[in-house]
């Protein structure tokens, strides 16, 4: 596992290295990279920068990939010439934004392959390597955020993958201890992660090297490179959940826009902004059984369900009755 991770990272080793060093971060709209200092100010919520930003880091937000939401899409086209040309300006005199020929340089091009707290937004695959090509031809280095998406949550085992993009930098964190620790890890091409580039002790912090997390991340490796039918199991858990939330959804066209699946991640797109509604009804309305989903302030008509991978038929059935009855529950 660890092998093909590494080979996966270390694909673009033959392109131009990235050079610019700190500088500006650019993100898309939309985005959430965490709820530390500085990753709160990569997250386009305000809500999580309030207490602990990092104000003197300069971010520049892209437009929003959500084709869904962007006021100058055309209805079923999805992005266009005109989008890719927007997140591909800066660096030029009048973006704002400096590139390779200014002082003030874009350090690192940090991006979600699906936007989970932005609604369960999936990037344009066009769009998105519009703008990993821009970075990388700007001096960039291009991070795939794939706390959320990494460890087959979307499908492949690297939400990247959906894209067909190749980032210099992956972060990925949950599903490798499966809620067991808390631990998160870095891949990184060579020579980013080189001694001379990146010298031991350049960073730490208290919770380094846990044996016990990294026990629990050793044994769920471990059942991962065993779980041979991994690519064909997801997609099955894929298709059970689009046809449930299809069936039921379309029972009630006034109070739910659209549904979709996508690997272990189902989304829920209602007709108004009462997601939060939802979820109560989710957890409590049903007499026998309750659902967790979740629910963000970014997307209040969209609901994000993401079942464990290995859910069988009888628990779907029981989400379908609870989805159900909780649509019941709106009318």
């Amino acid at each position: 596992m660890h092998t093909d991770a590494e080979a996966t990272v270390q694909g673009v080793v033959d392109d131009e290295l990235a050079t610019n060093g700190p500088g500006t971060i650019v993100v898309f709209e939309g985005a959430f990279h965490g709820r530390s200092g500085v990753t709160s100010m990569l997250s386009s919520s305000p809500r999580y920068r309030e207490l602990l930003a990092a104000w003197g880091l300069e971010v520049v937000r892209l437009p929003s990939p959500d084709s869904q939401r962007c006021p100058h899409a055309v209805a079923g086209a999805g992005c266009g010439p005109g989008c890719r040309e927007a997140v591909t300006r800066w660096g030029s005199e009048l973006s704002g934004i400096g590139g390779r020929d200014f002082g003030r340089k874009v350090s690192a091009f940090v991006f979600e392959s699906v936007q989970n707290v932005g609604g369960m937004v999936e990037p344009d695959h066009e769009l998105l390597r519009a703008a990993v090509r821009h970075a990388r031809e700007q001096g960039a280095v291009v991070i795939a955020d794939e706390i959320f998406t990494g460890m087959h949550r979307v499908g492949p085992r690297w939400g990247f993958q959906r894209s067909g993009v190749t980032p210099d930098i992956v972060v990925t964190s949950k599903g490798l201890a499966n809620g067991g620790a808390a631990l998160s890890m870095v891949w990184s091409r060579e020579p980013l992660g080189s001694p001379e580039g990146y010298r031991p002790g350049s960073h730490s912090s208290t919770y380094v090297g846990i044996p016990s997390a990294l026990a629990v991340v050793d044994t769920v490796l471990d059942r991962w490179e065993r779980w041979t039918t991994v690519d064909k199991d997801v997609l099955r858990l894929e298709e059970a959940m689009r046809s449930r939330l299809t069936e039921v959804a379309a029972l009630h066209p006034d109070l739910v826009r659209g549904v979709d699946a996508m690997g272990g991640t189902a989304r829920i797109v209602l007709t108004g902004p009462y997601a939060g509604r939802m979820r109560h009804l989710f957890r409590s309305g049903h007499p026998d059984t309750g659902v967790l989903v979740a629910t963000t302030g970014m997307a209040p008509d969209v609901i994000n369900v993401h079942p464990p991978l290995v859910i069988g038929e009888r628990e779907l059935d029981f989400f379908a009755q609870v989805f159900e009855t909780a649509l019941n529950g709106i009318a």
